[in-house]
């Protein structure tokens, strides 16, 4: 009874890795499964995570990912309390991505690879580009994965993925997206300098609202970060 017990916990862990999620990220590190926003203030975001409502600034709250593939950072929102309302509805509202690729972004130089992937693994990924050639890439060297399905990965902290997702949002995007096969990569000048960071833990806060967090649950100022300089910043699509 106990085998059978540990069987299906296993089963269900397995099965909810493989399927797309509403996803929060915050500025501490936690990723909140089955997460949605559901309203915002000037200041503040609220939101629903594992039953819970929950109300932060939004200086805590990093990125938005839904099932349906599409994201929203944070910071994009702006200060105009109607501007941001607009892009919050038009975040929720969005529909699935309707294209056969996943995206695969690299973090030196900031590139992003529209491909087919065929397998992966801890350390590395193999993948078909859309002109059929087959290569392949190791996940130290990337910063996420948009999977076609929905589904997200991201292999650097938040905090400093989330201004990079900024930066390569357009070129995510199913519709604007132009892939020329023989472009050529170039670098980011200054190089930019990539630091592993632990994974993030999937805990959720025990209080219900931001003021009842206490300290040590309130988000530490990040002491590195992947930065680029906004003069020279080079987006490359591959």
């Amino acid at each position: 009874m106990r085998k059978a017990l540990l069987a299906i916990i296993l089963v269900l862990y397995i099965t909810t890795g493989l399927l797309a999620q509403d996803v929060i990220y915050t500025a501490n590190g936690n990723r909140l499964e089955n997460a949605q926003i559901t309203g915002l203030s000037e200041s503040k975001l609220t939101f629903t995570a594992q039953g819970k409502t929950l109300t932060f600034l939004r200086q805590n709250i990093l990125i938005a990912f839904r099932k349906n593939g599409n994201f929203l950072v944070i910071s994009e929102l702006g200060d105009d309390l109607t501007q941001a309302e607009q892009r919050l509805q038009g975040y929720l509202s969005a529909p699935s991505r309707t294209n056969d690729r996943d995206y695969i972004i690299k973090a030196v130089p900031l590139t992003v690879i529209p491909a087919s992937i065929a397998y992966e693994n801890q350390t590395i990924v193999n993948y078909t580009t859309k002109d059929g050639k087959s290569a392949s890439i190791p996940k130290g060297e990337l910063i996420g994965i948009l999977y076609r399905d929905g589904r997200h990965l991201l292999l650097r902290d938040a905090i400093d993925v989330a201004p990079l997702l900024v930066e390569v949002k357009e070129r995510l995007n199913a519709n604007s997206l132009t892939v020329n096969p023989q472009s050529t990569i170039a670098t980011v000048n200054p190089p930019v300098s990539v630091q592993t960071y632990p994974k993030p833990t999937n805990s959720l806060p025990q209080q219900s609202s931001e003021a009842a967090l206490s300290e040590k649950d309130r988000p530490a100022p990040p002491t590195t970060r992947l930065q680029l300089r906004q003069s020279k910043k080079v987006i490359v699509l591959v």
